[in-house]
């Protein structure tokens, strides 16, 4: 059920994304497009900001997915109206704080006129990200309930909210400004949205109980840690090429992140009720369904991920053209590379959740920490000598050193050996997603149509040839119907 509405909200996003990147560069005009992406590494969601929330999101929907599983509804109410009032508290104060700092800054090193504009962007922004912040942590509680289905609707309307009441301005007023106001409008009605749901599972806002918050802040701090890690995985791409190369470049990154960001969707919306599944299983000790969820849960997301990112890749230049145009065909390889590093996470993705969920956060932080260095270091020099593409090959090469080691530290806890892990869950997709890809790119090899037309024919034909071979190698009818016993909203029995 969880996993089900995950695909459905993602899947949805993608489709507001792929509708609204176009007419937000249209409407905005390069430079401030490729401020506007700028803008979005500090967002309160998946940028510098989400480490306001201070790891409450995951505390919280682990904290209560285990009063859940232990029938403590009081526990469950008492520890979720904490954890709001922490982040709520923790965003004001924090957004402010950004926002005054900012806006000092820049009239300080710029006295012109433009600081006036640019402060006005990072007011509405930072009053944005408040509510957002909010609606993370709100959203997660629903989570620890075992209501991702509710949690990931919601998240549709949001989105669709922010991201098109946005893309409406930008292409009626053209101004940047206007643009980001109206999203912080849009945040604040999908906050209230979001709470008006959460009140509905015997969440008040009076409470608040101190031992639920050293409790909350305990296994938050762990979390918070990697917050760090993967916001800079997730935003040192356009800062570096920014700083390296000029904004300008920053648009080309952009579409090729949009465009890896459809397969992300796909990853984790396959994989999301990982943390709120394995929490409620690990507060039941029930070891050998954690297992279950682990191992048919991999392979469920690598048979999802990979034709996507696959066919993806073989159609990445008409999909450029026919999204944008051809003056931004330079973003296909870009898209190409940042691809390839989804295949390579996605082995891991549904483990690194259930590490999170289960108590194990201090795991992924020591590999994520080694990994965002070697990362860090490998785009510098690849971005000097490569250009664009520099950076998300230093991605690639990264999560191909470190892959490895995941899937060791995944398989002990578990308690199968890596080389059970990968046969059982890598292997039965190699081959059918072979050929998927083959099957597209013998449509781009073999025609001279246009790009729309190619991208649709493509992935069709893809998607045709992908299917059969995917439920003849690389399902099991009993373990999907375990899979679903395992992350669905009451655990079968």
């Amino acid at each position: 059920m969880g996993t089900a509405s995950a695909a459905l909200a993602n899947g949805w996003a993608m489709v507001v994304a792929i509708v609204c990147t176009p007419l937000l560069l249209h409407g905005l005009g390069t430079t401030d497009f490729g401020l506007w992406a700028l803008l979005q590494t500090f967002s309160a969601l998946t940028g510098w900001l989400s480490l306001l929330d201070l790891g409450l999101g995951i505390s919280a929907t682990k904290a209560v997915a285990q009063h859940v599983a232990n029938g403590d509804d009081d526990g469950a109410a008492r520890t979720s109206s904490t954890a709001a009032w922490m982040v709520a508290a923790a965003a004001a104060a924090g957004c402010t704080a950004m926002a005054a700092i900012a806006i000092v800054a820049i009239s300080v090193w710029d006295p012109s006129d433009a600081p006036e504009r640019i402060g006005l962007i990072i007011a509405a922004f930072a009053v944005q990200a408040v509510f957002e912040l909010i609606s993370s942590v709100l959203s997660s509680l629903l989570e620890g309930f075992q209501r991702v289905d509710r949690s990931r609707q919601l998240d549709v309307v949001r989105r669709t909210l922010v991201l098109g009441s946005q893309t409406v301005v930008a292409l009626a007023t053209g101004s940047l400004v206007a643009t980001v106001s109206t999203a912080a409008v849009a945040s604040f009605v999908a906050m209230l949205i979001i709470s008006i749901t959460v009140r509905s599972h015997g969440v008040r806002w009076h409470h608040f109980d101190r031992s639920a918050a050293r409790e909350l802040a305990s296994y938050g701090k762990t979390v918070s840690a990697l917050r760090p890690i993967s916001v800079l995985q997730r935003s040192m791409d356009k800062i570096l090429v920014a700083i390296m190369l000029g904004p300008a470049a920053v648009v080309g990154v952009e579409l090729a992140t949009q465009i890896q960001n459809g397969a992300h969707a796909v990853m984790t919306s396959t994989s999301y009720a990982g943390v709120a599944g394995s929490s409620f299983l690990g507060g039941r000790q029930d070891r050998k369904r954690l297992r279950r969820l682990v191992e048919v849960g991999t392979r469920f997301v690598i048979l999802a991920v990979w034709p996507v990112a696959a066919i993806a890749m073989v159609l990445s230049r008409p999909l450029i053209g026919a999204w944008v145009g051809d003056e931004y065909l330079s973003a296909a390889n870009l898209a190409i590379a940042a691809l390839a590093s989804i295949v390579v996470m996605a082995p891991v993705q549904v483990g690194a959740n259930m590490l999170l969920g289960t108590g194990r956060a201090g795991v992924n932080l020591r590999l994520m920490t080694v990994a965002i260095v070697v990362n860090l270091v490998a785009s510098i020099v690849l971005v000097d000598r490569f250009g664009s593409i520099g950076t998300f090959l230093g991605t690639l090469g990264t999560w191909v050193l470190i892959l490895p080691a995941f899937i060791s530290v995944i398989a002990s806890e578990i308690e199968i050996t890596p080389i059970a892990f990968l046969r059982d869950t890598v292997l039965p997709a190699v081959a059918p997603t072979l050929i998927g890809a083959a099957a597209a790119g013998a449509v781009v090899w073999l025609t001279s149509w246009p790009d729309l037309l190619t991208v649709i024919v493509g992935g069709a034909c893809g998607a045709a040839a992908y299917l059969p071979a995917a439920l003849r190698w690389g399902i099991d009818r009993d373990e999907l119907r375990l899979l679903r016993g395992a992350i669905r909203r009451q655990p079968a029995a």
